[in-house]
């Protein structure tokens, strides 16, 4: 190949990768409306005018002071500033970046050619793409796919730096969220893995092979200890079984539950473990268990909660496009069709003018930026943030409750707004948000049962001497107010306040 050759290869193989993350940070620039989003940001500023992370719940009245496992500190930080500084269209600018950069550290991994790396990687878009939204998971996520390169790639993870970054990335990591957890259920499964191949394997030394799982240990023992670094020291690890030990998620929380593929937007997950089995089965590969454990461990968490479909993803989108190759290269690549269309596509590569050819390039490449611009413009305009704030949240009854001065009542609000609140109105005190590590099962099977209209509704309305409701219009328990003497001050399409003409 001469050097004209190498140029155009170069030339294509740079047009192509920037085409790809261009596309991908398209996708990724949204409206930065989530439910968490609120009082994520409502931590982060009260930790700056407190000077320190707070670890006491300072926002309801249900747990008020109690002590709080504040494990996305930092995250909270990191966004309240970017809110703060840079306003609505910093935060999707940043969330735009940190997906992408996830990815990226997904696509450096692929190894094949670019048609199968495209479609591969628009596959770990499509299944990742459910939490490119302004929380700490985000961060989790990209975090993840950085662990990943470091483990898996051996010309990286053979030299020094990369295996001192490993410890330092957990280290930030145990600040920013609890999903470092993942992180070190990785590490452990490949532990686990190389253990076995050591039983079943012999291709190495036993000293050798002792060296390598004596090492693996110690990695699982300093990240386990270095995340507690942290404010919260040991009880970083608390909330990670806290949390699991909720009934209440799974009902309460849809990213929580397992996944439910009549729903579109969950099926990339499904297409992801079918292309595997399918590729595997018919190249009849042969991979190690360091290999098979976290495939499968990772495989499986995403059936218990749809939360997880990103990990396996970010973990195995490499392997399917190395057997998507290898397919390729078995039973489709000597076929005389085939070969008749690469040979095509490379003549029309050797027709076409160099110079004619970057100026192709460069036009295509500055309208798809041009497009970006136009919808960060757009989506970052007051008018449109306003109109999917309204359409997703209370902005006009928070201006009721101003209006009628009830930030002093003990409001029973809606779970998906309890942040919206918090952050709208720093001076009300709410009932519960997002946070179900600090609340518990009881206080949230409580909430579960007023909002319901269950039989102890009044019991329970009377043990948290509610004299305000603050509830989406279509809850079982707004008839029931209104039939016990509760009077409606204000309602719309998307929310209702009620208050008790009797308390």
């Amino acid at each position: 190949m001469n050097s004209n050759d190498l140029d155009r290869n170069k030339q294509k193989k740079l047009f192509f990768n920037i085409i790809i993350f261009t596309l991908i940070f398209f996708m990724a620039v949204r409206v930065p409306l989530d439910s968490d989003f609120w009082w994520h940001v409502r931590s982060g500023q009260l930790s700056l005018m407190n000077g320190s992370p707070i670890l006491e719940d300072l926002t309801t009245f249900t747990v008020f002071n109690s002590s709080w496992v504040n494990h996305s500190w930092l995250s909270q930080i990191f966004y309240f500033f970017i809110l703060s500084s840079l306003g609505n269209i910093g935060i999707m600018i940043s969330v735009a970046i940190i997906a992408t950069l996830s990815i990226f550290f997904v696509f450096i991994r692929l190894k094949t050619n670019p048609i199968i790396n495209g479609f591969t990687i628009l596959l770990c878009v499509m299944t990742t793409a459910v939490v490119w939204s302004p929380r700490p998971q985000l961060l989790t996520l990209l975090f993840f796919s950085i662990l990943t390169y470091l483990l898996t790639e051996k010309s990286v993870f053979s030299e020094k730096i990369p295996t001192i970054l490993v410890p330092i990335l957990f280290l930030i990591w145990g600040n920013l969220h609890a999903g470092f957890s993942i992180g070190i259920i990785l590490i452990i499964t490949i532990f686990v893995g190389k253990a076995l191949d050591f039983l079943l394997y012999k291709e190495e030394s036993n000293q050798d092979q002792y060296k390598t799982l004596i090492f693996w240990f110690l990695l699982i023992v300093v990240c386990s200890l270095i995340v507690m670094i942290n404010p919260n020291g040991i009880g970083i690890w608390q909330v990670q079984f806290n949390t699991i030990t909720l009934p209440s998620l799974q009902n309460l929380i849809p990213e929580w539950a397992s996944p439910n593929f009549h729903e579109l937007y969950q099926q990339p997950f499904l297409w992801l473990w079918l292309l595997l089995v399918f590729f595997f089965m018919a190249n009849r590969t042969s991979y190690k268990f360091s290999t098979i454990i976290p495939l499968l461990v990772l495989g499986g968490l995403g059936f218990i909660s749809r939360r997880n479909y990103v990990y396996y993803a970010i973990f195995s989108i490499p392997l399917l496009s190395k057997e998507m190759q290898r397919f390729f290269e078995i039973y489709l690549k000597n076929y005389f069709s085939v070969q008749k269309f690469f040979n095509n596509i490379k003549n029309l590569n050797k027709k076409s003018d160099k110079k004619i050819s970057k100026y192709i390039n460069l036009f295509f490449v500055g309208f798809l930026w041009f497009m970006v611009t136009w919808k960060i413009i757009y989506l970052g305009s007051p008018i449109i943030f306003d109109f999917y704030e309204k359409k997703s949240f209370p902005k006009e009854a928070i201006t009721a409750i101003e209006n009628k001065e009830l930030t002093d009542f003990r409001c029973f609000n809606s779970y998906t707004w309890g942040g919206y609140i918090s952050w709208k109105l720093p001076e009300m005190k709410i009932f519960i948000d997002g946070r179900t590590d600090l609340y518990g099962e009881i206080l949230i099977q409580d909430w579960i049962e007023m909002v319901n209209g269950g039989e102890a509704w009044k019991q329970k309305f009377g043990l948290y001497d509610i004299n305000c409701v603050f509830l989406e219009e279509d809850r079982p328990i707004i008839n029931l107010l209104e039939d016990n003497g509760w009077h409606v001050v204000y309602s719309d399409e998307l929310s209702v306040i009620m208050t008790n003409q009797n308390h």
